[in-house]
């Protein structure tokens, strides 16, 4: 059944993946927290939050319990729909159910969101990071910088390269390569000073 659910998801057949959902709760067996990972997936593949929101509220009162999956799936969807208040009631969520999103969750959210170019949501991701005593790594800063770059934001880049010293995490050789990219790209700045970054940065 599990596997007929989804295949329905796969394909965007939402109403036939619900019927069997249902089936399984009054027939058995009882869905897994696989299961409603899928479901709450293919309504988030076909823009369908609100429902997923719902499911997951259906799930809460069942005996299976959501995973850091499940919101995973449901605040990424959330921010690409630019929905923050519902992403941030979901992070609350998170947490009242004792689970905590940690690096590796923030880290594909933040890539997620860059590749969207969402960037004022991931910057938005590390504050949040912050204030959960989650350190962002340089990784994590390189994807916003690259995001930044294909945006020709240029001045961005260096603010946020400003804020990572501040923050105590140090650009890497990955850093540099993509601030030669803005010098190049950039008709007003050249190597010169991207050699001199560490200074011109701070300063």
């Amino acid at each position: 059944m599990s596997c007929l659910i989804h295949y329905f998801c796969g394909v965007g057949n939402i109403f036939e993946c619900f019927k069997l959902l249902e089936k399984m709760m009054h027939a058995g067996p009882t869905p897994n927290v696989v299961t409603y990972n899928a479901v709450i997936d293919g309504l988030c593949k076909n823009h369908l939050l609100r429902t997923a929101c719902r499911v997951l509220r259906q799930f809460k009162h069942s005996r299976t319990f959501p995973d850091t999956t499940t919101y995973n799936i449901l605040i990424k969807t959330a921010l690409s729909a630019k929905e923050y208040a519902v992403a941030k009631e979901l992070f609350n969520d998170l947490y009242s159910q004792g689970l905590e999103p940690g690096a590796v969750t923030y880290r594909s959210l933040i890539s997620a969101i860059c590749k969207d170019g969402n960037i004022r949501v991931a910057l938005e991701l590390c504050n949040w990071m912050h204030a959960d005593g989650c350190k962002p790594s340089v990784d994590m800063y390189n994807m916003i910088l690259k995001a930044m770059l294909q945006k020709r934001m240029f001045r961005d880049v260096f603010l946020l390269l400003k804020d990572m010293r501040i923050n105590g995490c140090e650009p890497d050789d990955m850093s540099y390569v993509i601030l030669k990219h803005v010098f190049s790209d950039d008709e007003q700045k050249n190597y010169f000073q991207a050699k001199n970054l560490p200074e011109y940065v701070v300063s």
